[in-house]
């Protein structure tokens, strides 16, 4: 894969962290990004980067546009530059993207990390033994604190077939009637085994 095509990845990925909609088999495909302006493209370097080498090597395209700096930028890097760039997700990464779900307060972070995981289930670019960490990811986002990670949890179950479950499909019903309107709304779309089909009005 070629870098603009890793760009158009990572742009695809920024679109769905930030509205919500965490269409995984979306990520998977290159799109052209959009131009970046030179201020956005301010160099974040993760952690092990060579520092002021010029290469851009640990550089994140979507953690400069999106403004993320510090912890966020670095956690961004890893998932954009390593785990999102690997054939299949290990173990070790199913563990990081749990993390950066569950164990940190920046929402872009979080969603990205879902919308990650969700990818590589969706896609089955996971190793077998980290699959379980990474279906962990999307499904304690069902029963996260904050509304939108709930949302974005909804989404991606959806997308990655683990509506499946009988344990899934039990918190999405119970989902349809979350404190949170836009979490309600959004359980109410996805289809479980055993609802009844949609009207022609519905569809």
């Amino acid at each position: 894969m070629t870098a603009q095509s890793m760009k158009g990845v990572g742009i695809a990925m920024l679109a769905v962290a930030i509205s919500g909609v965490a269409a995984a088999f979306s990520i998977s495909r290159a799109v052209s990004p959009p131009a970046i302006t030179p201020a956005a493209r301010t160099t974040i370097k993760a952690s092990g980067g060579c520092n002021g080498c010029g290469s851009g090597e640990g550089e994140s395209v979507i953690a400069a546009a999106a403004g993320l700096s510090g912890d966020a930028a670095v956690r961004m890097a890893q998932m954009e530059n390593e785990i999102a760039s690997r054939a299949r997700a290990t173990l070790e990464d199913a563990e990081f993207l749990h993390e950066c779900a569950h164990g940190t307060d920046d929402v872009f972070v979080q969603r990205w990390a879902i919308a990650l995981a969700s990818d590589r289930l969706a896609t089955n670019r996971c190793e077998e033994n980290a699959r379980a960490m990474m279906e962990r990811v999307i499904i304690d986002a069902l029963y996260h604190d904050n509304w939108r990670v709930r949302r974005t949890g909804l989404a991606t179950s959806e997308e990655c077939g683990l509506v499946a479950r009988e344990d899934v499909a039990a918190r999405i019903r119970e989902m349809r009637d979350d404190e949170r309107p836009e979490v309600a709304a959004r359980a109410s779309y996805v289809r479980l085994p055993g609802d009844p089909p949609l009207s022609s009005e519905q569809k």
